[in-house]
């Protein structure tokens, strides 16, 4: 397997809860009811998790404006066991329930009606530690009712790419469209460091299709 191609399989675990959460929340009596929402979400998600050890969580992050309050119906994997319990957002000084709108992961996919990946970041409310989130647009009843969306904790990420990186060369990195480091098997790069434009041309680029990411490889 090609370092591209573990990359995109990656990706793709993501995007399928993704879209199996759409396909669940597709309903507006579910989608804009808070109790089905989280009844549907938590279903959806402990049959995801179980089935894909790479995303650490993953759920349904509702248009306050569309339901008249705030939700994040978001599960998680914790632990050895990956026992699957609800994220309580209010566990933290975070303030996502209160602010979440102006988040990059909610804000871009509001704003553009497009997918978006966020990070890598350190999720200070999720994970401690870095992290790559996926979201996408939910519409619903032809307007937008707010962001379903997955997360991949990068020690995973590496875990799952790094044979394929390794088989591609020593100092292989992996790269957002903002030049930050995703993954990296060189020990003088670190994950989250945002490479200067010529510290990228260094590299040859091989773009993920459809993806933010790409694999950089020492010229």
């Amino acid at each position: 397997m090609t370092a591209m191609d573990a990359v995109r399989r990656v990706v793709d675990e993501a995007e399928a809860v993704i879209g199996r959460l759409r396909g669940a929340l597709a309903d507006p009596a579910v989608a804009l009811d808070a109790a089905a929402a989280l009844a549907v979400v938590e279903r959806v998600m402990a049959a995801e998790l179980a089935a894909r050890t790479v995303v650490f969580g993953g759920g349904y992050v509702v248009a306050p404006a569309r339901l008249g309050q705030p939700l994040m119906a978001w599960w998680q994997a914790l632990g050895s066991t990956r026992e699957v319990r609800r994220l309580d957002a209010g566990a933290t000084d975070a303030g996502y329930v209160r602010s979440y709108e102006d988040i990059e992961w909610y804000r871009v996919p509001a704003d553009t009606g497009a997918a978006h990946m966020t990070g890598p970041y350190v999720d200070l409310l999720c994970t401690d530690q870095a992290t790559l989130t996926f979201t996408a647009p939910l519409v619903v009843g032809g307007a937008f009712a707010g962001v379903v969306g997955a997360d991949v904790t990068v020690p995973a990420f590496e875990r799952a790419i790094g044979d394929a990186l390794r088989a591609a060369g020593a100092g292989t990195l992996v790269v957002t469209s903002e030049g930050r480091v995703a993954a990296s098997i060189d020990p003088g790069v670190l994950v989250q460091r945002r490479l200067r434009e010529e510290a990228v041309a260094a590299y040859a680029l091989e773009p993920v299709p459809g993806t933010q990411l790409s694999v950089a490889l020492p010229r």
